[in-house]
């Protein structure tokens, strides 16, 4: 943070009643700040989190507004700081498709292990099917190109992680086999 920014944050009487309600939440209850507008949100978050040390999921109604918060919120609490989830996209691009997989993979396990402070999505983004929190930390299923993993292990890696065998993959979360070869579509 620049210097002057600390001291906006401690003698504004606004942040005093944000910071109230904030101390006012349970852990894993869900808080909503509306009303407010442009960076301002980004401001109130970082004030709310500094005093609660709490990981913050930041849900905006679209995909634009996700990517402004997030670049809001990096400036006022460090770009390592903030993750932002976009999720599997059909048109437009901010980063290419396997970095934003990649951006992805590592925003999940940040939200599911706490290590970042500041997660950021968009409504169409909560609506993707995700594994369940507890695989995202203790388990992932890494296969590259050319390598080789065992056929049956594969299979069944692919079903505790909530896989759906299909005939044909069409979506995220299915994996279909066609003899010795498994097709998969990860969910992110």
């Amino acid at each position: 943070m620049t210097p002057l920014l600390p001291h906006l944050l401690d003698d504004a009487p606004l942040l005093d009643r944000v910071r109230k309600y904030g101390s006012s939440l349970q852990p894993g209850q869900t808080g909503s700040l509306t009303g407010v507008a442009g960076s301002l949100t980004s401001l109130l978050l970082t004030v709310l989190h500094r005093d609660s040390g709490r990981q913050c999921l930041v849900v905006t109604p679209a995909r634009e507004q996700a990517i402004r918060a997030a670049d809001d919120l990096s400036v006022l609490a460090s770009g390592d700081q903030v993750r932002l989830f976009l999720g599997r996209e059909e048109t437009g691009a901010v980063l290419t498709e396997r970095s934003r997989e990649l951006n992805d993979v590592h925003t999940l396990r940040s939200l599911a292990t706490g290590q970042t402070p500041f997660v950021v999505t968009h409504v169409q983004g909560l609506l993707y099917r995700l594994p369940v929190p507890q695989t995202v930390r203790t388990e992932a299923l890494t296969l590259d190109v050319g390598s080789r993993a065992g056929f049956d292990a594969t299979l069944r890696t692919l079903d505790k992680f909530r896989f759906d065998r299909m005939d044909i993959v069409e979506k995220p979360g299915e994996y279909a086999v066609r003899g010795g070869i498994v097709d998969v579509f990860p969910y992110v």
